[in-house]
């Protein structure tokens, strides 16, 4: 399929933007007390995510590609997507118990070197020597640009827990990649979803989390949060729509150069918000010099790749 540069880069962009402007509103959610423990936060979000994937399903009929039953040589893929949507952000969440924030976006964008030699035993994805350069310029710029200053990677716990996060959620795309062969993105994105969401009624075995979700679902507590959770999960959901049509149009290593443009699009989304709404963002300031850095760099190694 022949994709103009400029059908590209947007496929490639816009999932990064909406997951950031999801991020941006996260920052003030996990805020909030009834929402510091990783299992209700997961959960609650995951409760969301299972209304509006039912709304989905409801106005499927109106759509061009309506939600079917997928293949049933399909159907173990499609668990495993959604099982690795479910559990990675149980060792993402936690390493932020263990290191900064920043160092923690860091290591999910250094995740991204594993997408080629992925992409080429799961799905045969090859591209050219420049264009692999390319990619592993804009990641590695992209982690040195998460990176507050002074701060370094560690070798402690949360470290080996990104490992985990990062590695779980690069196979996981490159799984969702060799499903795009077989079944339309919409078909992908809905079933996914709906197994990641119902994969979260797990956590309700564990007597502490259904005390803790059960606390955080009372009217008073529900009412301090409820207006932000349903914004975050309505940006993620178009976020992750977006990104299995992208997973589905251009080879996945491309769509992970999009993803490590995410800080670039957060500061640019966060500035707007603050001159709009002054709404700020809870983050520490990188120096602006480095950022401008990073980002011609990640400008010359899409050129690179494009």
């Amino acid at each position: 399929m022949n994709i103009s540069i400029l059908h590209l880069v947007l496929i490639c962009l816009l999932p990064p933007l909406f997951y950031g402007l999801s991020g941006i509103v996260d920052s003030k959610l996990v805020r909030y007390p009834e929402l510091e423990q990783p299992p209700t936060l997961v959960f609650v979000n995951n409760m969301t995510s299972l209304l509006l994937a039912l709304l989905l399903l409801v106005v499927s009929p109106l759509l061009p590609t309506p939600i079917t039953l997928p293949p049933s040589n399909l159907v173990p893929i499609l668990i495993i997507v959604g099982l690795l949507e479910f559990l990675y952000l149980f060792p993402y969440y936690k390493a932020y118990t263990h290191l900064d924030t920043s160092v923690v976006n860091a290591l999910f964008s250094l995740a991204r070197v594993m997408t080629p030699l992925l992409a080429f035993f799961m799905v045969n994805e090859i591209l050219s020597v420049k264009q692999y350069l390319g990619f592993f310029i804009i990641v590695i710029s992209s982690a040195v640009l998460s990176l507050e200053k002074g701060e370094r990677f560690k070798l402690n716990a949360g470290f080996w827990l990104m490992v985990l996060a990062g590695g779980l959620i690069v196979f996981d795309h490159a799984a969702m990649k060799m499903a795009t062969y077989e079944i339309d993105w919409l078909n992908l994105f809905f079933w996914s979803m709906l197994i990641a969401t119902l994969s979260s009624f797990s956590i309700l075995l564990s007597p502490t989390s259904r005390s803790r979700i059960k606390a955080s679902l009372r009217l008073p507590s529900l009412k301090k949060y409820a207006r932000w959770l349903v914004l975050t999960q309505a940006l993620y959901f178009i976020a992750s729509g977006l990104f299995v049509f992208a997973v589905a149009m251009v080879p996945i290593t491309l769509v992970e150069v999009g993803l490590s443009f995410q800080p670039i699009l957060v500061l640019a989304a966060s500035y707007i918000l603050f001159k709009l709404f002054r709404m700020k963002r809870h983050e520490q300031k990188t120096a602006y010099t480095r950022k401008v850095i990073c980002f011609v760099i990640m400008l010359f190694g899409s050129a690179l790749i494009i």
